[in-house]
């Protein structure tokens, strides 16, 4: 009978080991799945803060056209130091806000891409403790086996 619990305690001792490398790897899959949305999410943030940089571009070069058209209307020649001083002014705020938006996009990129990376390093430390944890299931089984069986 005791070498049939003997058997019992190894057996017991290896499902609960696989079980919690089964365990790590599912949490490492997890972190995995969570790092691709994150990078996902960057990209996005980038591909939007560049369409919002485009649309500033775009309102900027109709303001800039705008005041170049108010200016012939009234008489003023596009040379006039007048006109080029608005046109400087809307040309260094457009830039500005086009900056703006760029780096606003890069930042929240460059914020999310570090928590994918910290989600991909959780699941790989998730894997390396779960197999941690398992050689001590091993060893406390087979020192527990020992103890009672001599």
């Amino acid at each position: 009978m005791a070498g049939l619990s003997a058997i019992v305690s190894l057996v017991g001792t290896a499902v609960s080991a696989i079980g919690t490398i089964a365990a790590g790897r599912a949490e490492k899959q997890a972190a995995d799945h969570r790092a691709a949305q994150l990078d996902v999410q960057a990209k996005s943030e980038r591909a939007s803060a560049q369409q919002e940089a485009l649309e500033i571009a775009r309102k900027k070069r109709l303001g800039l056209s705008r005041i170049q058209a108010r200016a012939a209307a009234s008489g003023f020649g596009a040379t006039d130091p007048t006109v080029l001083d608005l046109t400087g002014e809307a040309a260094k705020y457009g830039t500005y806000r086009q900056q703006i938006a760029r780096y606003g996009g890069e930042a929240q990129a460059a914020d999310l891409n570090a928590s994918a990376e910290g989600a991909r390093l959780r699941g790989r430390s998730a894997v390396q403790n779960a197999g941690f944890r398992a050689a001590g299931t091993i060893l406390g089984g087979v020192s527990g086996m020992f103890k009672n069986y001599g």
